[in-house]
């Protein structure tokens, strides 16, 4: 194993370092939510991915529709095609079980070529959101089954529903954007 791909696994999370004890890293999937959420990216081989810091994907994904027409933010006379760059987010590290090789799968942050974040990034979008909760003095959390909700303490994704205390309780329906605030 060459020494960038040892210095890569040792920096993943634990239970990425768990999954690949014994084995081969073979790909790194390098993936980017579309504007619908759907999951949009490039399978690098792993000694490539450790190389690189960085990686480019065309910002047209965030034109394409569900249908794989274009959206009408490409405008009429079309868009430019222009490379956007991903930068992973190892936290995010996650297995791939279902491939016929050890493969991992990473979120990626997407920034322009000057460095600034892609505004319209669905990742971005949420940071900034969130961001202007916590100016509030407002907490977040991300429920797979609720979608993302704000002024939660700890819970679990299933018991979430506010009391009239501030509190939450158990679930009545599909709960979403809840507003707490932390007492700051």
């Amino acid at each position: 194993m060459s020494n960038d791909l040892e210095t890569l696994i040792s920096s993943l999370p634990q239970h990425a370092q768990d999954y690949l004890t014994g084995r081969k890293l073979d790909e790194v999937e390098c993936v980017i939510a579309d504007l619908p959420g759907i999951a949009r990216g490039k399978a690098v081989p792993a000694a490539k991915y450790a190389r690189q810091g960085s990686f480019h994907l065309p910002d047209s994904i965030f034109y394409q529709t569900i249908t794989g027409d274009w959206g009408e933010a490409a405008g009429a006379e079309g868009f430019i095609e222009r490379d956007m760059i991903m930068r992973p987010d190892h936290s995010t590290t996650s297995a791939a079980p279902w491939t016929g090789d050890w493969t991992l799968q990473v979120i990626h942050d997407a920034f322009d070529r000057k460095g600034e974040p892609v505004p319209f990034a669905p990742r971005n979008v949420l940071k900034r959101v969130v961001e202007l909760y916590q100016k509030k003095g407002m907490d977040a959390c991300c429920c797979a089954r609720n979608g993302i909700l704000f002024g939660c303490s700890q819970h679990r994704s299933s018991e979430i529903n506010p009391t009239h205390d501030g509190t939450f309780g158990p679930t009545s329906g599909r709960a979403t954007g809840l507003f707490h605030d932390r007492g700051g």
